[in-house]
């Protein structure tokens, strides 16, 4: 187990619980928006769009590694992390970072494609292509991040 400290903030963890409540719930609602209306309408079904609704399923990938233990360890008084918690956390928090770095250089082949080779673009990077390079920017991210040893953590550190 790992203990989290936050400082004296016993008077007022209710308001930082609902100031965390409300992000959180800002973010659920803004990447839903945006993914639902790239969905529904069948102009915005083109290469960038999609990669956009990708950047939104991936901050929703991300929020919900952190937020839902930062407003369970602000609401409670056993301010805990397991093990397994913590790596988990740490290996969704990682995913997450790389996974957003390569949809953004995915996004740059994407515009430069368009710019440099615009009678191609089509052919080059319409629906297929582009599912398969985003399958592949989400894979890499994943195994890239598998492999991280964490050497400042250890299991057997005594509880503080």
């Amino acid at each position: 187990m790992m203990t989290l400290t936050f400082g004296d903030m016993t008077s007022i963890k209710h308001l930082y619980c609902v100031f965390v409540l409300v992000g959180y719930v800002l973010i659920i609602l803004a990447n839903i928006t945006v993914i639902a209306v790239i969905t529904l309408h069948l102009t915005l079904h083109k290469p960038m769009y999609i990669l956009i609704s990708t950047l939104c399923f991936n901050g929703l990938y991300g929020s919900s590694a952190f937020y839902p233990s930062l407003f369970i360890n602000l609401q409670g008084d056993l301010h805990t992390l397991s093990y397994v918690g913590c790596i988990l956390q740490v290996l969704t928090i990682l995913t997450y970072g790389a996974s957003k770095m390569t949809i953004l250089t995915v996004m740059g082949f994407d515009r430069y494609v368009s710019i440099c080779n615009p009678m191609r673009y089509n052919t080059m990077l319409y629906h297929v292509p582009n599912y398969k390079l985003i399958a592949a920017a989400l894979l890499y991210s994943f195994f890239l991040n598998l492999d991280n040893n964490i050497s400042y953590i250890d299991h057997q550190t005594p509880i503080v």
